[in-house]
């Protein structure tokens, strides 16, 4: 697991960081995609067998 540096003392740590929060960032999105898509999984489904 990436985990962000306490202390960005130089260039590449500020960089690491800043690729660290976009990454973080785009997978967040990703996550409440899904959730939003899916969303009908959180409820319960009515079934008609008779149909």
């Amino acid at each position: 697991m990436m985990t962000p540096f306490l202390a960005t003392d130089s260039v590449a740590k500020e960089w690491y960081q800043q690729a660290h929060a976009w990454s973080r960032a785009a997978i967040e999105r990703s996550f409440g995609r899904l959730k939003r898509r899916f969303a009908v999984l959180h409820y319960e489904v009515f079934f008609n067998e008779a149909k």
